[in-house]
């Protein structure tokens, strides 16, 4: 039995890599597996998991993730227009296939990767993708998910297990990360489309209630604490009702992708009730916060004009020498996210000027988050990445109160968003549940 599920498991999983080829599996004269070869991958998650199953699957990408010059590679052409490992526009692409968050199993046997076009198992590839399901599924049960990955061949080691099951990459974290920020960013990009749909046709959700508004214990499980505990100005102004969220983003010209919301209240200090066409927002402050702050300070580093606040007096900060240096290194590049510091003594820098958005946060938090992201990055600096460190530092944290105004204003600055519907991080902003959902809920339908 034992060897006839390994057959199984390696003949279905080279038919999905290779969808132009037909397989065919017997056992005892009768036919247990049959692929078409028609070169559709959805054709072969047919065969194998039932048109019901596969009719549901979300499919990736392309999802580029540029790594810099040292994993720039030029093809001269496509291998083949039927895999889905022939496009090689940039050194890393993960595309595939993922199931909805109401597609779920007991195990972890359902996730399927391809390594340039090897069957591999890979633990933090596999953790990747449950990682990316974050709050999303019942707790004990894990996703469906079939992923291609394709980067240049001198940076992954095939040579690590006798049987080549196994691989390891030479710049391990870069495939962790888009593998879950593509997962994430599937998972997410579908829900606001089936929910913007129902907007459009008055939020009637009875016959088909998106995942956006499933509820779930984890749903609203209390969110951790932040670490940074930054005294912005506008926070200090909470019990009189005044101040203002530190972010003037102009998006005027931009046509709202959300739709009108009043703001009701907040939950827990961490979550703005809003009502909307026939339904409600759960709204997650700090990933909205976080979102209207990146999309403002990515236009203007995009725009090489950061708006940067001088500080009356530097702030000294002391790093470990291996950070100093990697500081210095990449000293051009931190000061165009809007940080210009000088040297101040062994291991030692004084921060002049901060991004005019984090004029009230404290410089050396500020510095510490863009080195950590210079480390986490290896030597490939990525504009997203300082970007949202610098949001990630100074935005609303869980357990904050707001008042009306404030929410208020924390809406306005989501509305004004290209991309309202997640943080930088690829984390939903929101959760929608419509009326008729919530009948359903209550038992009303």
């Amino acid at each position: 039995a034992t060897e006839k599920r390994l057959i199984d498991e390696f003949v279905t999983r080279y038919a999905l890599a290779y969808p132009q080829i037909r397989f065919r599996l017997t056992h005892n004269g009768r036919i247990t597996f049959q692929s078409s070869g028609s070169g559709q991958v959805r054709d072969v998650l047919v065969a194998i998991y039932g048109p019901e199953i596969a009719r549901q699957l979300l499919e990736i990408g392309p999802f580029d993730f540029a790594q810099g010059k040292d994993w720039r590679v030029e093809t001269e052409s496509e291998t083949s227009n039927h895999s889905p490992l022939a496009t090689r526009h940039s050194p890393l692409e993960v595309t595939g296939f993922v199931g909805p968050p109401g597609v779920h199993f007991a195990n972890r046997g359902q996730i399927t990767l391809f390594v340039n076009g090897r069957w591999v198992k890979d633990t933090q590839l596999t953790y990747a993708v449950i990682q990316a399901y974050h709050t999303l599924l019942p707790s004990g049960r894990y996703p469906l998910g079939l992923i291609f990955m394709q980067l240049p061949p001198d940076e992954v080691d095939v040579n690590v297990h006798p049987t080549k099951i196994e691989v390891r990459f030479r710049h391990d974290k870069a495939p962790f990360g888009t593998v879950q920020r593509a997962v994430r960013q599937t998972l997410v990009a579908d829900a606001p489309t089936r929910q913007m749909s129902a907007w459009a046709l008055g939020g009637n959700e009875a016959e088909s209630p998106g995942w956006m508004g499933s509820l779930s214990q984890e749903s609203f499980a209390p969110a951790q604490a932040a670490q940074a505990d930054l005294a912005l100005s506008w926070l200090d102004e909470l019990d009189d009702g005044g101040g203002e969220l530190p972010i003037v983003t102009d998006h005027s010209a931009t046509e709202s992708q959300l739709p009108i919301m009043r703001v009701v209240g907040q939950v827990g200090a961490s979550y703005i009730i809003t009502e909307g066409p026939e339904g409600l927002f759960l709204i997650d402050q700090q990933a909205a916060h976080q979102r209207a702050l990146f999309e403002q300070l990515q236009a203007e580093w995009a725009a090489d004009r950061v708006t940067m606040q001088t500080l009356s007096t530097g702030t000294a900060v002391t790093l470990s020498p291996s950070q100093a240096k990697l500081l210095e290194q990449f000293q051009e590049v931190v000061a165009r996210v809007g940080l210009q510091f000088e040297a101040f003594g062994p291991n030692t820098f004084m921060v002049r000027a901060v991004p005019k958005i984090a004029a009230s946060a404290d410089p050396a938090r500020l510095l510490v988050a863009v080195v950590t992201e210079l480390e986490q990055s290896k030597g490939m600096v990525e504009e997203v990445g300082l970007v949202t460190a610098v949001c990630q530092t100074i935005s609303l944290r869980p357990g904050q109160a707001l008042t009306p105004t404030q929410m208020e204003q924390l809406i306005q600055n989501l509305e004004k968003c290209t991309d309202p519907f997640t943080d930088p991080q690829g984390n939903p902003t929101f959760i929608y549940l419509s009326v008729a959902q919530l009948a359903r809920e209550f038992g009303k339908i």
